[in-house]
């Protein structure tokens, strides 16, 4: 398409579904139950094993997981009553889909070994940097989608480690949101069942594994697939979404790390013997008193978000997505799509986007998007009921929510001004702080 902002050349290949990913579903829906009873043969053999990864969809392996671990998750929390069962793998889950296709290339081309080590060479100093790839990327892998496993191994072991100090591992224990669902959910102990089935298990287990789908991308739109639409080396992009991701992990742990010791001091220090309360001001004193009957963390990063590790956690997944955006969608793309909004801001008027929208549109929004998509309303949800158990447990919560926004700190801004123009905001700070806001700048 031409227009006055230049032109728009069709997306990428590997972005329209039927070029990849619908054939890759087709295939596995035909072969069905024959997928799993091929892999678990007697004779299967490392030959044998790389036989039918080079005849398969690299989707398939992962859909293969899927399927099983959802009957597992299911069976297990029908067995012992308790529906936690995916829950536990949620923090390591999305890294195994997204190693089955970062190493996808390697087991089919290499001996089959997670990673098959080159014959090094330590002469000079190119040698040393070579070197230093070969061994981070194992032969035929993409670098881009190296880098994201990387990170994405990153993200596991931050969510790994707060899952076990809270005791998420314990097979005993049970998220507190699933009771609270049960006790209350239409139609009684059948339904809850058919719910656990199709919700807890499967669909929750189908979101893991789409979390990958930015992967898949990168791999079905190598250069070996699609000669005349090689994706660009790893850049300046690529180290700006990796500062990106780098940085909001770090807050998503500051705000894990806040809030878990504002809970080991509700229920350690803050209530046993008040061991810290030596050499504390009576004000202080009274701000412990108050932080201890809240009972919910206001403090750090929650103090301009309700739920900042839920924020951090949603943005991660878009930036992952940003890395197959920016490997599929040419620079020409990018400079007509922001020649449209530069001229929309000077003309004020919304034309020149909707000029170019029609053709830009597959170049952005694509089927990869199902993963942070999908993250986005399990964790919208998610929010909504946990805000409505803290509301009924807590309440000077209702007060938190008058005072910060629910993700982003602009909503805390807002929620400020509104409250100091209707003359609320002394006193709504003092419940959700436990200070005034003269105090809160003094100390």
């Amino acid at each position: 398409m031409f227009d006055r902002f230049g032109s728009i050349p069709p997306p990428h290949p590997a972005l329209d579904p039927n070029t990849h990913l619908i054939p890759g579903l087709k295939a596995f829906i035909k072969a069905g139950a024959h997928v799993p009873t091929n892999l678990s043969t007697n004779d299967l053999t490392v030959a044998t094993a790389q036989t039918w990864l080079k005849t398969q969809d690299p989707l398939t392996l992962s859909l293969v997981l899927c399927f099983w671990s959802s009957v597992v998750t299911w069976f297990l929390g029908e067995v012992t009553g308790n529906v936690s069962q995916v829950d536990r793998i949620w923090t390591f889950m999305p890294v195994i889909y997204s190693a089955i296709l970062t190493l996808h290339p390697h087991w089919q081309s290499y001996d089959f070994k997670l990673f098959t080590l080159p014959k090094l060479s330590w002469s000079s100093r190119a040698s040393w940097d070579k070197n230093f790839v070969d061994l981070l990327v194992p032969s035929g892998v993409d670098p881009r989608m190296m880098l994201i496993l990387l990170l994405q191994v990153l993200w596991s072991l931050r969510l790994t480690s707060n899952a076990i100090r809270r005791g998420f591992f314990d097979p005993r224990t049970e998220d507190y949101r699933w009771p609270f669902i049960r006790e209350r959910f239409p139609g009684g102990k059948l339904s809850f069942k058919v719910f656990n089935l199709v919700f807890i298990a499967f669909i929750q287990n189908i979101i893991l594994m789409a979390t990958a789908l930015p992967q898949y991308v990168l791999l079905t739109s190598r250069a070996s697939a699609h000669p005349t639409h090689a994706a660009p080396a790893l850049g300046r992009t690529d180290l700006i979404l990796t500062g990106w991701y780098l940085v909001n992990l770090y807050l998503e742990f500051v705000a894990d790390n806040q809030h878990q010791r504002y809970q080991n001091w509700k229920h350690g220090s803050g209530r046993e013997g008040r061991p810290g309360q030596v050499g504390k001001t009576a004000r202080q004193m009274q701000i412990d008193e108050g932080r201890l009957r809240r009972g919910f963390c206001t403090e750090g990063l929650w103090a301009y978000s309700r739920h900042p590790n839920f924020l951090c956690e949603q943005t991660g997944w878009f930036i992952l997505y940003l890395f197959s955006v920016h490997a599929t969608v040419s620079p020409t793309v990018i400079n007509t799509v922001y020649k449209s909004f530069d001229a929309a801001l000077t003309t004020r008027s919304i034309d020149p986007v909707k000029a170019i929208a029609h053709s830009a549109w597959p170049h952005f929004f694509t089927f990869a998007l199902a993963g942070p998509l999908s993250m986005w309303m399990i964790f919208a949800g998610s929010t909504w009921l946990t805000e409505l158990i803290s509301s009924r447990k807590y309440p000077l919560y209702k007060q938190y929510q008058r005072r910060v926004g629910r993700f982003t700190p602009d909503g805390t801004l807002l929620k400020s001004i509104w409250l100091l123009l209707t003359g609320s905001y002394g006193k709504v700070t003092e419940d959700v702080f436990g200070q005034a806001p003269k105090q809160i700048k003094s100390q």
